[in-house]
């Protein structure tokens, strides 16, 4: 593994709210004022996304399922995020699963 950035990352709303085996989150980081972004699914939120879409007749009656700059993790919780972020950057698959990068604009003290 390769040596991993410092970084920040955050959960728009947190996770509090979410279904830790069965929810999906977007992930904000940030690397050296370069923002990047991902949605992390859980494999049961796909097939309940699916399922819904069989339903409503998206995705051609839920026969696929696709998302913009999507990792699969078997659970929703900090740390796993953490240390999915860390394996990438370590590995170098990060930059290739995030999309990215953006400016970030630091905020202003009124």
């Amino acid at each position: 593994m390769g040596v991993i950035p410092r970084y920040n990352f955050w959960v728009p709303g947190g996770l509090d709210s979410v279904d830790t085996h069965n929810g999906n989150v977007d992930v904000h980081v940030t690397i050296e004022k370069k923002g990047y972004s991902a949605t992390f699914f859980t494999l049961d939120n796909i097939d309940s996304l699916m399922r819904k879409f069989e339903q409503e007749g998206d995705c051609n009656h839920g026969q696929y399922f696709r998302a913009v700059d999507m990792i699969i993790v078997r659970e929703l919780s900090l740390c796993t995020i953490q240390e999915t972020i860390d394996y990438m950057l370590g590995t170098g698959e990060f930059f290739a699963a995030f999309g990215g990068p953006y400016e970030v604009i630091e905020p202003i003290d009124l």
